[in-house]
């Protein structure tokens, strides 16, 4: 499928474009190992991802050339803040660098993050996560005039967790994440910032998660590594057990599996979920031109 978006004739300045998504975390993924575009990601991630006047989307993701892996990935929020990782983004990226020929269907990758290896088995694609660290629990944190416990962890992007049931707004389909989310991603305690993650249990070793993403400054309505960081919390508070099913806004389901130390340290972290290609195409040269995105 092709989508051109501006009038006139294609030109070696014409910019290729996959549009894809995974649970419904959508992105603009190019291939840039001609390193064209990784200094000017910041602007272009904006007018890309605007979706009144561009694609749409809630990041920017660059492919480029790997030293020590197969290919590197380089990803932009929409609001043009670079971001250390992002799992559904990866499993995008997996998949579009899986149709460029960039690999087969496995694949190590570099990340801002940490390598990440990546298996690709029909409509799935499993990530091999970077080391979780940090983990810290019972935090207690005062935003919009209320007392939050509150859980954190690295797991390749700063993320907190919080679970509804030591909540009293409801069910997690009525928690105010756009209210409450700003003012705790820029809590002081979390000095890099911090995605937020409301969880309910919906069953054995399965939540529902809403997270609202630091850099995208919105709710999303899939995060990946919120949903390792929300299964990792889950079992570090003796919830659940690998693997854990998280069930996303945006639909589909992902799985989390994992290997405990028994010292709140993991390893052998995977994230398994689907990626869609949406649609490609090619933006013209004019469209860039206009936001001064070209000479």
């Amino acid at each position: 499928m092709s989508n051109p978006i501006g009038a006139g004739d294609l030109t070696a300045d014409a910019l290729r474009f996959a549009r894809m998504h995974g649970c419904g975390n959508d992105f603009v993924v190019i291939d840039d190992r001609d390193g064209k575009w990784f200094s000017r990601r910041a602007e272009l991630a904006r007018a890309l991802c605007d979706r009144r006047k561009g694609l749409g989307g809630d990041g920017l993701i660059l492919i480029g050339n790997g030293k020590d892996t197969d290919f590197t990935m380089t990803y932009v929020n929409g609001t043009g803040v670079d971001g250390e990782m992002c799992g559904n983004g990866a499993r995008c990226v997996v998949r579009r660098a899986h149709d460029l020929q960039i690999t087969g269907d496995r694949t190590v990758f570099s990340t801002e993050a940490g390598p990440i290896s990546a298996r690709i088995e029909g409509g799935i694609i499993s990530l091999g996560m970077t080391r979780p660290r940090d983990a810290e629990l019972h935090i207690t944190v005062e935003s919009d005039g209320r007392n939050w416990t509150v859980h954190y962890i690295d797991t390749g992007v700063p993320h907190i967790v919080i679970f509804i049931d030591q909540i009293d707004d409801g069910p997690i389909d009525e928690v105010d994440v756009a209210r409450y989310g700003p003012g705790l991603r820029r809590h002081p305690r979390f000095p890099r910032g911090a995605n937020v993650n409301f969880a309910e249990k919906r069953g054995a070793n399965t939540y529902r998660v809403r997270t609202y993403e630091r850099g995208v400054e919105a709710e999303t309505l899939a995060c990946g590594t919120g949903s390792v960081a929300t299964a990792l919390i889950a079992h570090l508070l003796g919830e659940a057990q690998s693997p854990v099913t998280i069930l996303p806004t945006g639909g589909g389901t992902l799985r989390i599996d994992f290997r405990s130390n028994g010292e709140g340290r993991f390893e052998d972290v995977q994230l398994a979920g689907p990626a869609e290609t949406i649609a490609t195409g090619t933006i013209a040269e004019d469209w860039l031109r206009e936001r001064k995105l070209l000479s």
